[in-house]
């Protein structure tokens, strides 16, 4: 069973019991589940929480909001299965996709009033700096009209791969603010703090983030561990990401050749690509010289450079370079053989928005989050079958848990098309006792993370 399920026929067995019941019931469950879960406070760092958000967006933990349940008269409630209902607001043919994964909802009839709440996972924010001062942080930049507009470009893409509309430059404040453009967040915190950054410096300025606001952002340096690979005596030798040189798709071994011969100290260039290659022997395989490696990719065919990690060829051809000081040289007719992974150094003076993934502002983690499951009253009118029959109530009377299930006809019988069910039966298995018997929710249990 699915762990909101679980939590859905919980809540079901919960309500069936007498009202005067409930705070010692979720007591005693919070107790037992441990500080992995809170049922008594919402938003709770580094926990799971129980309740629900109401019609006017307020989110009430479980207790507050069955209080506020059917104060007078009975309270009637079922788990129900939505069998083929699909998430709501998708377009038709997405939401086919999607059917049969709704799982369980609680389905209450208070004062007279039926209801179908549907159970959602909301999750904290990724990172530790709120939708509210990343907008503050853009509007302290130099050019903060043209940001704002670049992240207007970046949160339309994103929509409208996704069914949303088109946010404008002077909506972006607002959306990010919302809950929907906080989700999104999650997910693009990266790309606007790329496009703040880029948009800033094109305009030959650079980005302004104030003392208080530091703790919010790392940068990753994706070099650090090839720099410790070389050793302390070896860092002159070192070559950034963003300047390694690789052989074209289209160049030959005989190419590569030509390059290592075009450099003064070519002998010096061939002992190393050999004794790198024999790292990679085989036992009892005759080890590389200068001599045989010089041959072997001289005298093979064209291809003969693909049977070797070429990327291991580059690398000590540009970084014996390196250790001497000098830049390789490249004759004229070999400069299509080699190429930059990322944009070349020309580029990125012809663009100073280009940004190395050294200096990328990154989002600091949020390491205080927490996951809320929180019930949710579905939008428009629940199918008729499958509201909670009047015969089936909870905390005042006897009580069921299951699904609505209706019983065919028997032969020769003649219903009103419409007219109500003769007959139904409660037929779910899925059901959790909040009794003495106690609950199969796991103490201990951590909140999943979104990937």
């Amino acid at each position: 069973m699915k762990l909101d399920d679980l939590v859905v026929a919980w809540v079901t067995s919960l309500l069936a019991k007498e009202r005067t019941h409930w705070p010692e019931i979720l007591t005693r469950l919070e107790a037992m589940l441990g500080d992995s879960w809170s049922l008594h406070r919402l938003a709770r760092p580094n926990t799971c929480s129980l309740g629900a958000r109401l019609r006017d967006g307020r989110e009430l933990p479980l207790m507050d909001w069955l209080e506020g349940l059917g104060t007078e008269g009975p309270l009637e409630a079922r788990a129900l299965d939505l069998g083929t209902l699909a998430p709501e607001g998708l377009p038709e043919h997405i939401a086919a996709a999607f059917a049969n994964t709704q799982g369980l909802a609680l389905a209450i009839r208070a004062r007279g009033i039926p209801s179908v709440y549907l159970l959602e996972t909301v999750f904290s924010r990724r990172s530790l700096i709120t939708p509210a001062q990343l907008v503050e942080l853009a509007l302290l930049q130099p050019n903060a009209e043209q940001v704002l507009e670049a992240w207007a470009r970046v949160i339309t893409d994103s929509n409208e791969l996704n069914g949303r509309p088109a946010v404008e430059a002077s909506q972006v404040g607002r959306y990010l603010g919302s809950r929907e453009g906080a989700e999104l967040l999650d997910f693009l915190g990266g790309d606007l703090m790329s496009a703040l950054q880029s948009t800033v410096r094109r305009e030959g300025a650079v980005e302004s983030i104030p003392e208080a606001y530091r703790p919010f952002f790392h940068t990753s340096d994706p070099d650090d561990f090839d720099r410790q690979m070389l050793g302390p005596d070896r860092q002159h030798e070192f070559i950034p990401s963003e300047e390694r040189l690789y052989l074209e798709s289209e160049a030959t071994a005989q190419d590569f050749v030509a390059l290592v011969e075009a450099q003064p100290f070519a002998r010096e260039i061939w002992e190393r690509i050999a004794r790198n290659l024999n790292q990679f022997q085989a036992e009892g395989e005759a080890p590389y010289t200068a001599e045989s490696i010089a041959a072997k990719l001289r005298d093979g065919g064209p291809e003969a450079h693909r049977e070797l990690p070429t990327g291991n060829l580059t690398q000590e051809w540009q970084g014996c370079c390196r250790g001497h000081g000098v830049e390789p040289i490249i004759p004229e007719a070999l400069r299509g053989c080699v190429r930059h992974l990322g944009p070349s150094p020309e580029e990125r003076k012809q663009d100073k928005g280009i940004l190395l993934e050294r200096e990328k502002l990154r989002l600091a983690p949020n390491t205080e989050g927490y996951q809320m499951y929180l019930f949710r009253e579905a939008r428009g009118r629940a199918p008729a079958a499958r509201l909670p029959c009047p015969a089936y109530r909870g905390a005042s009377g006897r009580t069921s848990s299951g699904r609505c299930v209706r019983r065919s006809p028997s032969p020769g019988s003649r219903t009103h098309p419409s007219s109500k069910p003769s007959s139904w039966r409660a037929s779910c298995s899925r059901t959790a006792d909040c009794g003495s018997r106690g609950t199969s929710l796991q103490s201990g249990w951590t909140p999943s993370r979104r990937r």
